[in-house]
């Protein structure tokens, strides 16, 4: 079975999510990881996404580093900033 895809033009959806610098060896790695921490803090705090979980690919370089936040929709639409969910030590240069 071959799927078409397609294109839709689809209205703001508020998400929350964790950003994360990987490279295309540790993208699986990454995934793996990220996603149930998220999961766990929505199950803590008794949230239900609101659809299924996405990666969102802010930069791509195949060679080098890859940014991207891994989230799921939210459903509450807060009045602030919540892209960004758990914080850590991060390497900065």
């Amino acid at each position: 079975m071959t799927r078409q895809v397609q294109i839709q033009q689809r209205d703001a959806q508020p998400y929350l999510g964790i950003p994360v610098s990987v490279t295309m060896r540790t993208l699986s790695d990454a995934v793996d990881d990220a996603f149930p921490e998220l999961f766990g803090w929505l199950q803590e705090r008794a949230i239900e996404p609101a659809g299924p979980p996405f990666i969102r690919y802010h930069v791509i370089d195949m060679d080098g580093e890859i940014q991207i936040e891994l989230g799921v929709p939210d459903p509450a639409r807060w009045e602030v900033d919540v892209a960004y969910l758990i914080t850590e030590p991060r390497a900065m240069a």
